[in-house]
């Protein structure tokens, strides 16, 4: 969670500015608080997604995709919705 502002800074350094940001506040259970910060780039031939926590206030979450990964995603997901 600490390093979350810093790494969110090197990927608008490198992606420019964010689609989209969000900055959420979350609580564990013995009640200490977190903000999260949340961006997403969406560019021509790919998405990025950077998560400042996920799950976890030590862990993160950065993930990059395109276009063709995105339809393979979908066309596979329809096709396992039909089986076990």
């Amino acid at each position: 969670a600490s390093d979350q502002s810093r790494i969110n800074s090197l990927l608008v350094q490198k992606y420019g500015p964010p689609t989209a940001t969000n900055i959420g506040n979350l609580q564990n259970g013995f009640g200490a608080q977190f903000s999260r910060i949340e961006s997403q780039w969406d560019m021509p031939r790919m998405g990025v997604a950077f998560h400042g926590i996920s799950g976890d206030a030590d862990e993160g979450l950065i993930s990059a995709g395109s276009p063709a990964l995105a339809k393979w995603r979908q066309e596979n997901e329809s096709k396992n919705k039909n089986s076990f």
